[in-house]
């Protein structure tokens, strides 16, 4: 069975330009962030894991954008789940864009893993998704703060 994880951000910079930086260079904008995956075990403790990350092409709407993506882990891709998610930017206002990171995962080792899944791991899961909206959140902030002089007509 399926788990379910979402977090959301809002950032300062218009969409337009963060949509326009995703087409450019989502490595930087989002594959470095998720190749090393921040696990935020507690409020307190984030242990970082060498991630594979698969980025599709990035869809555009009517003031959104969306990336799917996949992530497991390096060294260890039976331990750890693998994450099917999507990167969805928004325009909330003229300078405010939102960012939403979703994704399920099944917890690997069968019912082992499973069991320990409704204990810990989904609140883990959704720990981390936390931390990845907002390192996904600062990076493009700062990314879109890089670019003050572009119009919409760049985009």
């Amino acid at each position: 069975m399926s788990t379910k994880v979402e977090a959301t951000r809002e950032f300062r910079g218009p969409w337009w330009v963060t949509i326009a930086l995703l087409e450019i260079e989502p490595a930087a904008m989002v594959e470095e962030v998720l190749r090393d995956l921040p696990v935020r075990v507690t409020s307190a403790t984030t242990v970082t894991r060498a991630t594979h990350v698969e980025l599709g092409p990035l869809v555009r709407a009517d003031r959104e954008g969306r990336i799917a993506f996949e992530l497991h882990d390096r060294e260890h891709p039976a331990v750890f789940p693998r994450l099917h998610g999507e990167l969805r930017v928004v325009e909330v206002g003229e300078t405010q864009t939102e960012l939403t990171v979703s994704g399920e995962y099944d917890a690997p080792l069968g019912v082992v893993g499973s069991a320990g899944d409704r204990v810990a791991g989904h609140r883990v899961a959704q720990n981390t998704m936390d931390e990845v909206a907002e390192r996904l959140a600062r990076r493009m902030e700062a990314k879109v703060a890089e670019h003050p002089g572009w119009s919409p007509s760049d985009a």
